[in-house]
């Protein structure tokens, strides 16, 4: 994954949003086992670790189990982080799947001993409208899932934004055009970055001084 990041961007190319999404695609081709899943948990959680953070959550879908399966395996080789799990819901395919998405979380919830804690939406932002998913996410919610939402990631996703908020979420991810001074990555290995990298950017701009413990996120 870190060298495809180094490909894509060593190129001098400044990405669309688009371009990322194409990005991904390529990854999701490229990393398409078990095996390879597991390998590519394992040592992002070991780098995050070493990148001093201390509470991690996963995002992925499918590969729940293997997933986890990576979690568990870096708990027992005592690993310093706290990392927890969100099943993903990718918005392009459409309230269905997230219904029944959201019912495999909720088994995930009773059955992983605490390791799945919620419920995460995210994708291409200008597919479809969160209303269409609003059925779903709120079912989650009523099941006990945290509910995390990627949005107001284009300018056109003001009234969806605002839909969703209502929920309410318990956190908001990337939200451009709705708290653009927030700061985190999910992005560490697919676009060469690292969350200290991340913070350091807004630190150095604004004058500000950094915390020594980092929460991060990264999907799958």
């Amino acid at each position: 994954m870190r060298g495809l990041s180094l490909i894509y961007l060593h190129g001098g190319l400044d990405p669309t949003l688009k371009e990322c999404f194409q990005v991904f695609k390529v990854i999701h081709q490229l990393v398409d086992s078990e095996e390879d899943i597991l390998m590519v948990a394992k040592t992002m959680i070991q780098e995050f670790a070493a990148d001093g953070v201390k509470y991690l959550e996963l995002r992925s879908m499918p590969y729940i189990e293997t997933v986890l399966e990576a979690i568990r395996q870096c708990k027992q080789k005592e690993v310093d982080t706290d990392v927890r799990f969100l099943v993903a819901v990718d918005r392009r395919h459409g309230p269905e799947v997230a219904m029944d998405t959201v019912k495999l979380a909720e088994d995930f919830l009773l059955s992983s001993d605490g390791i799945v804690v919620g419920l995460d939406l995210s994708g291409d932002p200008t597919v479809g409208h969160g209303k269409d998913l609003l059925s779903a996410l709120e079912k989650a919610k009523n099941c006990g899932l945290k509910l995390v939402l990627h949005l107001s990631e284009v300018s056109s996703q003001r009234d969806e934004s605002e839909l969703l908020l209502n929920l309410p979420p318990d956190r908001i991810g990337h939200r451009t055009f709705l708290h653009p001074e927030s700061g985190g990555s999910d992005s560490l290995g697919v676009f060469c970055t690292d969350l200290s990298q991340e913070y350091q950017l807004p630190a150095s701009t604004f004058g500000l001084t950094l915390a020594a413990n980092y929460i991060g996120f990264l999907h799958l």
